[in-house]
């Protein structure tokens, strides 16, 4: 019986060495690449360096990239960025702010689960709402700020736009390419067999990227006298 039991407690910690390479093996060969891709936060201590942009451009291929140009356009970003944050309103805000008016609406939702926590504690039954520690209040998503500095930009900064696009299109992980399939077998059911591929696509990206709520969104088809034609006919198909 002893002697099953050390079998045993062997086997399992060369099951659980190996899970340990196998995960080792996985992360350890891009764990450069995506370091580099890291200091495009805004919370990074590398953020807005020459030097990261030609490491992170030698590991990956933009067609038609003007190294040369991007240069310039990069010094034009990075005074642009710093001009901003010497505003008297904090950079933070400035995104709120700008997007809330892209949008038309102030997307509290969000902003409030960064910027403030629920107290559960027991002095109040429905819980209080307190301020968070500064460093979550100064938390900048990187992809709002960069679309924020690219469109507010005074110059045109093709090349940096380019190489910002490409790297925020390479995904961490895979999740969210599951739920776009999650979301189409909710779409594409039996009932609604009769769609196309176009139409499946189309409905998808506005389930993806649309911030537009029920109502907002009924609103802003009345004004769209095509589309309204089409989806009375059977174009919808």
């Amino acid at each position: 019986m002893k002697k099953k039991s050390e079998i045993l407690v062997k086997t399992f910690d060369l099951f659980i060495n190996q899970v340990i390479e196998y995960i080792k093996s996985y992360y350890d060969d891009y764990s450069e690449f995506y370091e580099k891709l890291s200091y495009f936060s805004a919370q990074s201590f590398k953020f807005l360096t020459w030097k990261n942009i030609i490491d992170v451009l030698n590991m990956i291929d933009i067609d038609d990239l003007d190294k040369d140009k991007l240069y310039s356009e990069f010094y034009d970003i990075k005074s642009l960025y710093y001009n901003l944050k010497t505003k008297n309103i904090k950079l933070n805000d400035q995104i709120k702010s700008y997007f809330s008016s892209k949008t038309n609406e102030f997307r509290a939702s969000n902003f409030t689960n960064q910027n403030f926590v629920h107290d559960n504690s027991d002095s109040n039954d429905e819980g209080t709402i307190s301020l968070s520690n500064k460093k979550d209040e100064d938390f900048i998503k990187s992809h709002e700020l960069w679309a924020y500095i690219l469109n507010t930009s005074p110059n045109a900064t093709p090349n940096f736009k380019k190489m910002i696009c490409y790297i925020f299109s390479i995904p961490c992980s895979n999740s969210f390419v599951e739920s776009i399939f999650s979301n189409m077998k909710h779409c594409w059911n039996d009932y609604r067999n009769r769609m196309d591929i176009e139409l499946i696509s189309s409905e998808l990206k506005i389930r993806m990227n649309s911030n537009y709520y029920c109502n907002q969104f009924y609103k802003r088809i009345l004004t769209e006298t095509q589309l309204l034609k089409q989806i009375r006919q059977n174009a919808k198909y």
